[in-house]
């Protein structure tokens, strides 16, 4: 996270009892999120290897923390492949490479497995405490868009959303950030802080319910 969670927390005085977290990888944000009050958290993450490493990393809020190994868009029941990247599975997508590899060159994709993808409201219609997850946090490398649409029973439980965004189309067909903002407006929320990641195109952005 280039904005750390404390300062989202501090700064804009949320106090979210449970975050959903897409794109976990390996659960790096689990202290800061016990650290600033969060009580439950569902991660969710495509890759399975990143999910073993997860469910270690996790193992001591095990209680607490839901994992679930699904690949999220804005349908279900969809056969796509998802490509794994050679950065420890950071930059590995749903979407191909584009100016990702001008960005990062080192970067490229090794291996890819075909899945079915889920939406988020599929992935947690069932969970009666859903309301209680008021803060999503998204870096699913360009397709953060396809997830919000397929979240639009999740997003108006939310008072905060935290994505990696792109201003150029680091992945094929990717989502821009302006293109997310107007996704979201008709929701009630602005995007209130970005931090950009130098000149490569991507950062990540806050976005705020009025």
């Amino acid at each position: 996270m280039l904005i750390p969670f404390k300062t989202i927390v501090d700064k804009y005085g949320i106090t979210p009892n449970g975050v959903i977290h897409v794109g976990g990888h390996w659960g790096e944000e689990a202290n800061d999120y016990e650290e600033n009050g969060v009580k439950k958290t569902i991660w969710i993450e495509a890759d399975e290897e990143s999910v073993n490493k997860m469910a270690e990393n996790l193992s001591y809020v095990n209680e607490t923390s839901l994992i679930i190994n699904a690949c999220v868009s804005d349908e279900d029941d969809k056969e796509i492949t998802f490509n794994i990247s050679n950065n420890e599975g950071q930059s590995s997508s749903i979407l191909d490479l584009e100016y990702h590899k001008i960005a990062h060159e080192e970067v490229h994709y090794v291996s890819s497995v075909n899945m079915i993808t889920k939406t988020l409201n599929t992935l947690l219609r069932d969970y009666e405490d859903i309301k209680d997850y008021t803060f999503l946090n998204a870096d699913i490398q360009g397709a953060e868009l396809l997830m919000l649409k397929g979240a639009t029973e999740i997003i108006p439980n939310l008072e905060c959303i935290y994505l990696e965004v792109n201003e150029k189309e680091l992945y094929k067909g990717c989502g821009l950030v302006g293109e997310i903002d107007d996704f979201l407006k008709p929701f009630g929320f602005t995007r209130v802080e970005t931090e950009w990641c130098g000149n490569f195109g991507w950062g990540d952005a806050i976005y705020l319910k009025k």
